[in-house]
Protein backbone atom coordinates (compact mmCIF):
# COMPACT_ATOMS: atom_id res chain seq x y z
CA UNK A 1 0.00 0.00 0.00
CA UNK A 2 1.13 3.53 -0.75
CA UNK A 3 -0.33 6.13 1.61
CA UNK A 4 -0.39 9.82 0.74
CA UNK A 5 -2.10 11.89 3.45
CA UNK A 6 -5.54 10.26 3.75
CA UNK A 7 -5.41 8.66 0.31
CA UNK A 8 -4.36 5.01 0.06
CA UNK A 9 -3.44 3.34 -3.24
CA UNK A 10 -3.33 -0.46 -3.31
CA UNK A 11 -0.87 -2.24 -5.61
CA UNK A 12 -0.59 -5.92 -6.44
CA UNK A 13 2.99 -7.15 -6.72
CA UNK A 14 4.03 -9.75 -9.29
CA UNK A 15 7.32 -11.58 -8.78
CA UNK A 16 9.26 -14.22 -10.64
CA UNK A 17 10.55 -17.49 -9.15
CA UNK A 18 13.62 -15.71 -7.77
CA UNK A 19 11.54 -13.18 -5.87
CA UNK A 20 12.32 -10.25 -8.18
CA UNK A 21 9.56 -7.63 -8.26
CA UNK A 22 8.45 -7.45 -11.90
CA UNK A 23 5.25 -5.41 -12.02
CA UNK A 24 2.64 -3.57 -10.03
CA UNK A 25 -0.99 -3.79 -11.02
CA UNK A 26 -3.19 -0.66 -10.87
CA UNK A 27 -0.11 1.28 -11.86
CA UNK A 28 1.70 1.63 -15.16
CA UNK A 29 4.89 0.47 -13.50
CA UNK A 30 6.87 -2.58 -14.55
CA UNK A 31 10.43 -3.83 -14.16
CA UNK A 32 12.53 -6.45 -15.87
CA UNK A 33 15.94 -7.89 -15.04
CA UNK A 34 18.46 -10.10 -16.73
CA UNK A 35 19.54 -13.32 -15.05
CA UNK A 36 22.28 -11.35 -13.31
CA UNK A 37 19.98 -8.53 -12.18
CA UNK A 38 20.78 -5.92 -14.81
CA UNK A 39 17.93 -3.47 -15.39
CA UNK A 40 16.34 -3.72 -18.82
CA UNK A 41 13.33 -2.46 -20.73
CA UNK A 42 10.37 -4.73 -19.79
CA UNK A 43 9.01 -4.62 -23.35
CA UNK A 44 12.15 -4.98 -25.51
CA UNK A 45 14.58 -6.47 -22.93
CA UNK A 46 17.18 -3.92 -24.03
CA UNK A 47 19.45 -2.77 -21.23
CA UNK A 48 18.53 0.62 -19.84
CA UNK A 49 19.92 2.81 -17.08
CA UNK A 50 16.86 5.07 -17.13
CA UNK A 51 13.79 2.89 -16.80
CA UNK A 52 10.94 5.37 -16.31
CA UNK A 53 8.09 2.85 -16.37
CA UNK A 54 8.16 2.18 -12.62
CA UNK A 55 7.03 4.44 -9.74
CA UNK A 56 9.77 6.61 -8.26
CA UNK A 57 9.18 5.18 -4.79
CA UNK A 58 9.77 1.57 -5.88
CA UNK A 59 13.37 0.91 -4.83
CA UNK A 60 13.28 -2.90 -4.65
CA UNK A 61 13.54 -5.25 -7.59
CA UNK A 62 16.03 -8.03 -8.34
CA UNK A 63 15.37 -10.94 -5.92
CA UNK A 64 13.54 -8.41 -3.72
CA UNK A 65 16.71 -6.49 -2.80
CA UNK A 66 17.15 -2.72 -2.57
CA UNK A 67 18.43 -0.97 -5.72
CA UNK A 68 20.81 1.97 -5.38
CA UNK A 69 20.10 3.47 -8.80
CA UNK A 70 22.42 6.46 -8.28
CA UNK A 71 25.38 4.08 -8.14
CA UNK A 72 24.09 1.28 -10.36
CA UNK A 73 24.43 -1.19 -7.48
CA UNK A 74 22.16 -3.54 -5.52
CA UNK A 75 22.28 -3.74 -1.74
CA UNK A 76 22.24 -7.44 -0.86
CA UNK A 77 22.46 -6.84 2.89
CA UNK A 78 25.81 -8.51 3.57
CA UNK A 79 27.51 -7.09 0.47
CA UNK A 80 26.98 -4.72 -2.44
CA UNK A 81 26.43 -6.25 -5.88
CA UNK A 82 27.17 -4.94 -9.39
CA UNK A 83 24.54 -6.37 -11.79
CA UNK A 84 26.52 -5.29 -14.89
CA UNK A 85 29.62 -7.25 -13.87
CA UNK A 86 27.56 -9.94 -12.15
CA UNK A 87 29.96 -9.75 -9.21
CA UNK A 88 29.97 -8.70 -5.56
CA UNK A 89 32.15 -5.72 -4.62
CA UNK A 90 33.70 -7.62 -1.71
CA UNK A 91 34.64 -11.30 -1.33
CA UNK A 92 32.58 -13.92 0.44
CA UNK A 93 33.85 -14.60 3.95
CA UNK A 94 33.66 -18.35 3.40
CA UNK A 95 34.49 -20.99 0.82
CA UNK A 96 31.09 -22.65 0.88
CA UNK A 97 31.81 -25.88 -0.97
CA UNK A 98 35.49 -26.91 -1.24
CA UNK A 99 34.58 -29.55 -3.83
CA UNK A 100 33.27 -26.92 -6.27
CA UNK A 101 35.63 -24.66 -8.19
CA UNK A 102 33.00 -21.90 -8.22
CA UNK A 103 33.26 -21.55 -4.44
CA UNK A 104 36.84 -20.30 -4.82
CA UNK A 105 35.65 -17.34 -6.89
CA UNK A 106 34.48 -15.48 -3.80
CA UNK A 107 33.28 -12.44 -5.78
CA UNK A 108 30.83 -14.51 -7.82
CA UNK A 109 27.09 -14.42 -7.20
CA UNK A 110 25.43 -17.72 -6.24
CA UNK A 111 28.23 -19.88 -7.66
CA UNK A 112 27.61 -18.27 -11.07
CA UNK A 113 24.15 -19.85 -11.19
CA UNK A 114 21.63 -16.99 -10.66
CA UNK A 115 18.90 -18.78 -12.61
CA UNK A 116 18.55 -21.27 -9.78
CA UNK A 117 19.85 -19.70 -6.58
CA UNK A 118 19.36 -16.47 -4.68
CA UNK A 119 21.51 -14.94 -1.96
CA UNK A 120 19.27 -13.51 0.82
CA UNK A 121 22.08 -12.59 3.21
CA UNK A 122 24.79 -11.49 0.76
CA UNK A 123 27.21 -14.05 2.21
CA UNK A 124 25.71 -17.58 2.15
CA UNK A 125 27.03 -18.15 5.65
CA UNK A 126 27.22 -21.75 6.95
CA UNK A 127 24.80 -21.38 9.83
CA UNK A 128 23.20 -24.25 11.76
CA UNK A 129 20.09 -23.78 9.62
CA UNK A 130 22.21 -23.99 6.49
CA UNK A 131 24.07 -27.12 7.54
CA UNK A 132 21.03 -29.03 8.80
CA UNK A 133 19.01 -27.94 5.79
CA UNK A 134 21.77 -29.12 3.47
CA UNK A 135 21.94 -32.52 5.16
CA UNK A 136 18.16 -32.84 5.00
CA UNK A 137 18.03 -32.02 1.29
CA UNK A 138 21.11 -34.12 0.47
CA UNK A 139 19.69 -37.25 2.10
CA UNK A 140 16.13 -36.82 0.80
CA UNK A 141 16.88 -37.85 -2.78
CA UNK A 142 19.01 -40.33 -4.68
CA UNK A 143 19.80 -37.97 -7.56
CA UNK A 144 20.80 -34.33 -7.62
CA UNK A 145 21.87 -34.53 -3.99
CA UNK A 146 24.04 -31.41 -4.02
CA UNK A 147 21.40 -29.24 -5.67
CA UNK A 148 18.71 -30.54 -3.30
CA UNK A 149 20.99 -29.93 -0.33
CA UNK A 150 21.80 -26.34 -1.25
CA UNK A 151 18.17 -25.59 -2.10
CA UNK A 152 16.96 -26.81 1.30
CA UNK A 153 19.86 -25.09 3.08
CA UNK A 154 19.09 -21.76 1.42
CA UNK A 155 15.41 -22.07 2.27
CA UNK A 156 16.04 -22.72 5.96
CA UNK A 157 18.66 -19.99 6.19
CA UNK A 158 16.28 -17.44 4.66
CA UNK A 159 13.50 -18.49 7.05
CA UNK A 160 15.89 -18.23 9.98
CA UNK A 161 16.79 -14.67 9.02
CA UNK A 162 13.12 -13.72 8.73
CA UNK A 163 12.34 -15.27 12.11
CA UNK A 164 15.15 -13.29 13.75
CA UNK A 165 13.88 -10.15 12.00
CA UNK A 166 10.63 -10.56 13.93
CA UNK A 167 12.38 -9.22 17.03
CA UNK A 168 11.81 -5.73 15.62
CA UNK A 169 8.26 -4.40 15.90
CA UNK A 170 6.59 -3.57 12.57
CA UNK A 171 2.93 -2.92 13.43
CA UNK A 172 1.63 -0.38 10.86
CA UNK A 173 -1.09 0.62 13.33
CA UNK A 174 1.57 2.05 15.65
CA UNK A 175 3.51 5.27 15.20
CA UNK A 176 7.28 5.13 14.74
CA UNK A 177 7.70 5.90 18.43
CA UNK A 178 5.20 3.19 19.28
CA UNK A 179 7.16 0.63 17.26
CA UNK A 180 10.38 1.63 19.03
CA UNK A 181 8.73 1.22 22.43
CA UNK A 182 7.24 -2.14 21.43
CA UNK A 183 10.69 -3.34 20.31
CA UNK A 184 12.17 -2.28 23.66
CA UNK A 185 9.28 -4.03 25.43
CA UNK A 186 10.17 -7.31 23.74
CA UNK A 187 13.63 -7.19 25.31
CA UNK A 188 12.41 -6.11 28.76
CA UNK A 189 8.71 -6.33 29.73
CA UNK A 190 8.01 -9.28 27.39
CA UNK A 191 11.47 -10.84 27.50
CA UNK A 192 10.59 -14.41 28.70
CA UNK A 193 7.98 -15.02 25.98
CA UNK A 194 10.08 -13.23 23.36
CA UNK A 195 12.93 -15.65 24.00
CA UNK A 196 10.53 -18.60 24.15
CA UNK A 197 8.82 -17.63 20.91
CA UNK A 198 12.08 -17.03 19.06
CA UNK A 199 13.58 -20.36 20.15
CA UNK A 200 10.37 -22.26 19.34
CA UNK A 201 10.12 -20.76 15.85
CA UNK A 202 13.80 -21.42 15.12
CA UNK A 203 13.47 -25.00 16.40
CA UNK A 204 10.60 -25.73 14.00
CA UNK A 205 12.67 -24.26 11.17
CA UNK A 206 16.03 -25.81 12.04
CA UNK A 207 14.92 -29.32 12.97
CA UNK A 208 11.89 -29.58 10.69
CA UNK A 209 9.26 -30.20 13.37
CA UNK A 210 5.78 -30.81 11.90
CA UNK A 211 7.22 -31.01 8.41
CA UNK A 212 9.31 -27.85 8.74
CA UNK A 213 8.52 -24.21 8.04
CA UNK A 214 6.56 -23.37 4.91
CA UNK A 215 6.62 -19.57 5.21
CA UNK A 216 7.43 -16.68 7.55
CA UNK A 217 5.34 -13.51 7.37
CA UNK A 218 4.81 -10.38 9.46
CA UNK A 219 1.37 -9.01 10.34
CA UNK A 220 0.33 -6.26 12.78
CA UNK A 221 3.66 -6.57 14.58
CA UNK A 222 3.53 -10.36 14.93
CA UNK A 223 5.75 -12.93 13.19
CA UNK A 224 3.62 -15.72 11.72
CA UNK A 225 5.52 -18.98 11.14
CA UNK A 226 3.49 -21.41 9.04
CA UNK A 227 4.52 -25.08 9.22
CA UNK A 228 3.64 -27.91 6.85
CA UNK A 229 1.90 -30.17 9.37
CA UNK A 230 -1.59 -30.15 10.86
CA UNK A 231 -1.54 -29.64 14.63
CA UNK A 232 -2.81 -26.22 15.78
CA UNK A 233 -0.77 -23.22 16.91
CA UNK A 234 1.13 -21.66 19.80
CA UNK A 235 1.83 -18.00 20.53
CA UNK A 236 4.67 -16.69 22.67
CA UNK A 237 5.23 -12.97 22.64
CA UNK A 238 5.02 -11.68 19.07
CA UNK A 239 5.85 -15.12 17.61
CA UNK A 240 2.92 -17.19 16.35
CA UNK A 241 3.84 -20.70 15.14
CA UNK A 242 0.94 -22.45 13.46
CA UNK A 243 0.02 -25.37 11.24
CA UNK A 244 -0.70 -25.39 7.51
CA UNK A 245 -4.06 -23.63 7.97
CA UNK A 246 -2.73 -20.43 9.51
CA UNK A 247 -2.35 -17.29 7.41
CA UNK A 248 -1.15 -13.82 8.36
CA UNK A 249 -4.63 -12.47 7.78
CA UNK A 250 -7.13 -10.86 10.16
CA UNK A 251 -9.84 -13.05 8.61
CA UNK A 252 -8.03 -16.30 9.38
CA UNK A 253 -9.62 -17.92 12.48
CA UNK A 254 -6.41 -19.47 13.82
CA UNK A 255 -4.47 -16.22 13.43
CA UNK A 256 -7.31 -14.27 15.06
CA UNK A 257 -7.13 -16.25 18.28
CA UNK A 258 -3.34 -16.51 18.50
CA UNK A 259 -2.95 -12.79 17.86
CA UNK A 260 -5.05 -12.29 20.98
CA UNK A 261 -2.33 -14.08 22.96
CA UNK A 262 0.22 -11.64 21.53
CA UNK A 263 -1.90 -8.74 22.80
CA UNK A 264 -2.02 -10.49 26.19
CA UNK A 265 1.77 -10.61 26.12
CA UNK A 266 1.94 -6.87 25.55
CA UNK A 267 -0.39 -6.14 28.45
CA UNK A 268 0.60 -8.81 30.98
CA UNK A 269 4.34 -8.77 30.30
CA UNK A 270 6.56 -10.75 32.66
CA UNK A 271 3.58 -12.60 34.13
CA UNK A 272 2.44 -13.92 30.73
CA UNK A 273 3.55 -17.51 31.30
CA UNK A 274 2.15 -17.72 34.82
CA UNK A 275 -1.15 -16.00 34.11
CA UNK A 276 -1.74 -17.32 30.56
CA UNK A 277 0.76 -19.97 29.40
CA UNK A 278 0.75 -22.51 32.24
CA UNK A 279 -3.01 -22.32 32.99
CA UNK A 280 -3.74 -22.77 29.28
CA UNK A 281 -1.52 -25.84 28.98
CA UNK A 282 -3.00 -27.41 32.12
CA UNK A 283 -6.61 -26.58 31.22
CA UNK A 284 -9.30 -29.24 31.47
CA UNK A 285 -12.56 -29.54 29.54
CA UNK A 286 -13.27 -27.42 26.46
CA UNK A 287 -10.05 -25.50 25.83
CA UNK A 288 -11.84 -22.80 23.80
CA UNK A 289 -13.88 -21.78 26.84
CA UNK A 290 -10.96 -21.55 29.25
CA UNK A 291 -10.75 -18.02 30.78
CA UNK A 292 -7.38 -17.13 29.24
CA UNK A 293 -8.54 -18.33 25.80
CA UNK A 294 -11.74 -16.31 26.13
CA UNK A 295 -9.70 -13.25 27.07
CA UNK A 296 -7.45 -13.76 24.03
CA UNK A 297 -10.55 -13.78 21.81
CA UNK A 298 -11.82 -10.62 23.49
CA UNK A 299 -8.57 -8.71 22.97
CA UNK A 300 -8.17 -9.74 19.34
CA UNK A 301 -11.83 -9.03 18.51
CA UNK A 302 -11.55 -5.49 19.85
CA UNK A 303 -8.21 -4.89 18.12
CA UNK A 304 -9.27 -6.03 14.65
CA UNK A 305 -12.56 -4.15 14.73
CA UNK A 306 -10.85 -0.96 15.87
CA UNK A 307 -7.56 -1.07 13.94
CA UNK A 308 -8.17 -3.02 10.72
CA UNK A 309 -10.00 -1.04 8.05
CA UNK A 310 -12.88 -2.93 6.51
CA UNK A 311 -12.88 -5.71 9.10
CA UNK A 312 -16.36 -7.19 8.72
CA UNK A 313 -18.25 -7.71 11.95
CA UNK A 314 -21.31 -9.86 11.25
CA UNK A 315 -22.84 -13.20 12.12
CA UNK A 316 -22.51 -14.72 8.65
CA UNK A 317 -20.26 -17.74 9.25
CA UNK A 318 -20.13 -18.73 5.58
CA UNK A 319 -18.28 -15.84 3.93
CA UNK A 320 -14.97 -16.37 5.78
CA UNK A 321 -14.81 -12.65 6.52
CA UNK A 322 -14.67 -10.93 9.87
CA UNK A 323 -14.63 -12.62 13.25
CA UNK A 324 -15.16 -16.39 13.27
CA UNK A 325 -17.62 -16.83 16.15
CA UNK A 326 -17.73 -20.60 15.64
CA UNK A 327 -14.00 -21.27 15.97
CA UNK A 328 -13.37 -18.41 18.43
CA UNK A 329 -16.50 -18.22 20.64
CA UNK A 330 -17.44 -15.72 23.36
CA UNK A 331 -19.04 -17.17 26.49
CA UNK A 332 -19.88 -13.84 28.10
CA UNK A 333 -22.87 -15.34 29.96
CA UNK A 334 -20.83 -18.29 31.29
CA UNK A 335 -23.30 -20.82 29.87
CA UNK A 336 -20.74 -23.00 28.09
CA UNK A 337 -22.06 -21.79 24.72
CA UNK A 338 -20.78 -19.03 22.46
CA UNK A 339 -22.73 -15.80 21.90
CA UNK A 340 -22.66 -13.37 18.97
CA UNK A 341 -21.12 -10.00 19.83
CA UNK A 342 -22.04 -6.90 17.82
CA UNK A 343 -19.12 -4.45 17.85
CA UNK A 344 -21.52 -1.57 17.18
CA UNK A 345 -23.61 -2.40 20.25
CA UNK A 346 -22.46 -0.80 23.52
CA UNK A 347 -24.20 -3.44 25.63
CA UNK A 348 -22.45 -6.27 23.76
CA UNK A 349 -19.08 -4.56 24.20
CA UNK A 350 -19.73 -4.08 27.90
CA UNK A 351 -20.51 -7.79 28.24
CA UNK A 352 -16.97 -8.62 27.06
CA UNK A 353 -15.69 -7.41 30.43
CA UNK A 354 -17.21 -10.59 31.88
CA UNK A 355 -14.43 -12.63 30.23
CA UNK A 356 -11.57 -10.23 30.92
CA UNK A 357 -8.46 -11.66 32.58
CA UNK A 358 -6.05 -9.41 34.46
CA UNK A 359 -2.77 -10.25 36.17
CA UNK A 360 -2.45 -9.78 39.92
CA UNK A 361 0.47 -8.70 42.06
CA UNK A 362 0.91 -12.35 43.07
CA UNK A 363 1.56 -13.29 39.44
CA UNK A 364 4.62 -11.05 39.34
CA UNK A 365 5.77 -11.82 42.87
CA UNK A 366 5.54 -15.61 42.93
CA UNK A 367 6.03 -16.12 39.17
CA UNK A 368 5.87 -19.81 38.23
CA UNK A 369 4.38 -20.98 41.50
CA UNK A 370 1.54 -18.55 40.84
CA UNK A 371 1.02 -20.12 37.42
CA UNK A 372 0.21 -23.51 38.90
CA UNK A 373 -2.07 -21.88 41.49
CA UNK A 374 -3.90 -20.09 38.67
CA UNK A 375 -4.29 -23.33 36.77
CA UNK A 376 -5.78 -25.00 39.86
CA UNK A 377 -8.15 -22.07 40.40
CA UNK A 378 -9.39 -22.10 36.78
CA UNK A 379 -9.95 -25.87 36.75
CA UNK A 380 -11.77 -26.09 40.10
Amino acid sequence: MKKNNDSIQLYFVETDHLGSILSLYNENGQQSFSAWGRDRNPQTWKYSTNNNTKPEWLIRGYTGHEHCDEFGLINMNGRMYDPVLGRMLSPDNFVQDPSSSQSYNRYSYCWNNPLKYTDPSGEFVWTINFMIGFINGFTSTSSGRWDAGFTKATERSANGIKIAGGLLASDPNKTFGGRVLETLSRFTWQLPQTVGGLLTAQAYNTFGFKGGVESVNYKYGSTVVKTKGSWGAVAQGSYIVGDNTIEADANNPLFQHEYGHYIQSQGIGLAYYVRVGIPSILSNGDHNFHPVEQDANRRAFLYFNEKVDGFKNDDNHFDNLGWHFGENPFDVNKTGQGQYINYQNATDLESLNNIRVRPSFTDYYLLFLSGFLNAYEYNH
